[in-house]
């Protein structure tokens, strides 16, 4: 009778443990609730005019394909007269309840419905911070919000030559294969520039006039040859619309011909964005210019007569990545009329020793299409000597097989 009375008792007790512990510990559903961050999918809810996304009053940052909120996001439709569609005002501030975005008054209605009833404009802002030896002066491009600027990117420009000369951005490595992919392209910005109407000489039918008196000779300017608006920083190495757009500044231009911006220029983009989705990591370009076109003999100004907006003789993209402290310079010319250029590279070619494919390396030899060829930093940088400290402190080769 002892013995069943105490297994009976033992029985009970197990018994009661395990309902109070239920009691007392929250299920398994209710735990992930109560942890759960809100997300909004980049492939399947971004709006075709989409506002800013702000977080802690900074553009939110992507990881992956989502953006992730944690508390509080604020959707903004930023510059004079633009507004949230349908609801009417500029900004509207969501909250995060439980893995679900809530908004005062019930306004929101998702995301793929708020859209700007205008497109975003980015803002321009000048700085006293000086560049390329003194000779220069660094303009940031990016986005103010409320009373902060949120910078995209940066870019050194010499007033005097009317010329950038370098520009410094990010590649989000994690996020870039779900960047919008936009076929609309805004109208190019003189904001920040002196030289005055920039955008006329870029104008085909002038540039084929000009060239054609200037060389005395119609064998390099046509419909098909002709001077690009050539990005330094491209549209494509950002993830939103907006910030895509922020790109068409003509500060961040330099003239280059129609055959290389469409050619190994893309390539060595491309290969930058590549490069950041494999290591899954934000990585630090600088692209920029160096040196002073010729043809015929002559001296290259996309302003002839005032002797500006110089056509530079080659176009370089430095990638790196800063956690592995490596990186690399890839080097494009910007003669598809030239003739040896191998000799005429300034720094030890390294494309190979780094790790890209031989066979592709053919189509990067094309003078047609611009002649490219890579470096380290420490070498490139003994020629281009006017970049910040940052990139020559960089001494590992960056690898580029991808």
């Amino acid at each position: 009778m002892q013995v069943k009375c105490a297994i009976f008792l033992l029985i009970f007790i197990n018994f009661a443990i395990i309902v109070i512990a239920r009691k007392i510990s929250p299920t398994k559903s209710s735990k992930i609730s109560s942890n759960s961050n809100c997300e909004i999918n980049l492939n399947t809810e971004i709006s075709e005019n989409e506002p800013v996304y702000v977080m802690d009053n900074s553009i939110a940052e992507p990881n992956a394909d989502k953006i992730i909120v944690k508390s509080k996001l604020k959707l903004v439709c930023l510059g004079k007269g633009n507004s949230l569609f349908q609801i009417n005002q500029q900004s509207i501030e969501l909250s995060c309840d439980l893995g679900k975005f809530k908004s005062p008054n019930s306004k929101f209605s998702g995301f793929r419905a708020t859209n700007c009833t205008k497109e975003i404009r980015a803002d321009l802002k000048p700085t006293s911070k000086l560049c390329s030896k003194g000779l220069a002066t660094i303009f940031e491009i990016g986005f103010f919000i409320d009373a902060s600027f949120s910078k995209l990117f940066e870019v050194c420009f010499d007033q005097q030559q009317a010329s950038v000369v370098w520009t410094r951005s990010y590649i989000n490595g994690k996020s870039i294969k779900y960047n919008i992919k936009e076929s609309k392209r805004p109208t190019f910005r003189q904001e920040g520039i002196q030289h005055k109407k920039v955008d006329a000489f870029y104008k085909k039918a002038s540039q084929i006039k000009t060239f054609t008196d200037y060389l005395h000779s119609g064998d390099y300017f046509s419909e098909r040859s002709f001077f690009a608006r050539g990005h330094l920083t491209p549209d494509a190495d950002f993830i939103f619309r907006y910030e895509q757009f922020a790109t068409y500044f003509y500060m961040n231009v330099a003239p280059q011909f129609q055959e290389v911006n469409a050619g190994n220029w893309l390539s060595v983009e491309i290969l930058a964005r590549k490069l950041a989705e494999k290591y899954q990591t934000k990585l630090l370009t600088f692209n920029g210019v160096h040196g002073l076109l010729s043809l015929k003999e002559k001296t290259v100004y996309l302003d002839v007569v005032n002797r500006k907006i110089p056509a530079p003789e080659w176009f370089w993209k430095i990638i790196i990545d800063e956690n592995a402290k490596a990186g690399i310079v890839m080097i494009s010319s910007n003669n598809p009329f030239g003739k040896n250029l191998k000799s005429s590279q300034f720094c030890p070619n390294v494309c190979l020793k780094a790790g890209y494919d031989p066979l592709k390396y053919k189509k990067l030899e094309n003078v047609e299409k611009g002649y490219t060829f890579c470096c380290t930093i420490g070498d490139f940088t003994k020629i281009v000597n006017n970049l910040p400290d940052e990139v020559k402190s960089i001494t590992n080769l960056l690898k580029i097989n991808v």
